[in-house]
């Protein structure tokens, strides 16, 4: 069981590897996303932004297939309980983060993430759920500028939420670990110089004179 453990893992990898927002738009417009972005980032908002809505969403949706793909396979084979489950949810969004196909320079991981997570709803839909409705709350409701910022905040009490779900006995360790392990990708891929402060919130229904 081990080995194919060990097979899903690395086909998790091989899969977030796999940059459709840098492939897409430069084989169907010559667009090359990351040079023209100003954060380098071969990403999905990027890829909406600078090619259109129309590869945008295809590319949306082959970056979400990377992290469901290899989710929904080893839950199928051994389980969302297997000992190396945490792995291979991280996987995908290691991955992307660090392709092998890109001299290991990727993007932010953040829409594989939710591949994953969408993925991993199969089984135990609350870690989709807690990521959801943090960034919602964090773009509707009170507001962080910038968007480096409010990822990083959303994935730290998105770690924090399924640790206590756990502690609580309401999630398997493997899921929490696992959702550990995604946030602290992300927030690598997605870490500043400066921390979150007051002065980076806003209240949405409150209008400011930034």
């Amino acid at each position: 069981m081990i080995v194919k453990e060990i097979a899903l893992v690395l086909l998790g990898y091989l899969s977030g590897s796999m940059l459709f927002c840098k492939w897409f738009p430069k084989k169907i417009r010559g667009i090359d996303v990351a040079a023209l972005s100003d954060d380098h980032n071969p990403g999905t908002a990027n890829t909406f932004k600078q090619a259109g809505i129309g590869i945008g969403i295809l590319c949306l949706i082959f970056e979400l297939s990377k992290g469901i793909v290899p989710v929904l396979s080893a839950i199928l084979v051994c389980g969302y309980e297997a000992v190396l489950f945490p792995l291979i949810m991280a996987a995908p969004a290691i991955g992307h983060a660090f392709p092998l196909f890109n001299n290991f320079c990727g993007g932010k991981a953040i829409a594989v993430t939710f591949g994953v997570l969408i993925g991993l709803a199969a089984v135990e839909p609350f870690p989709l759920i807690l990521l959801c409705g943090l960034y919602l709350f964090f773009s509707l409701v009170v507001i962080i500028d910038p968007n480096e910022k409010r990822t990083m905040t959303t994935f730290f009490l998105f770690a924090a939420g399924n640790m206590l779900m756990f502690c609580l006995g309401r999630l398997k360790a493997t899921v929490a670990v696992g959702c550990l392990c995604l946030s602290l990708v992300v927030l690598h891929k997605n870490k500043g110089k400066e921390l979150v402060t007051f002065k980076d919130m806003r209240l949405a229904f409150f209008k400011t004179d930034k």
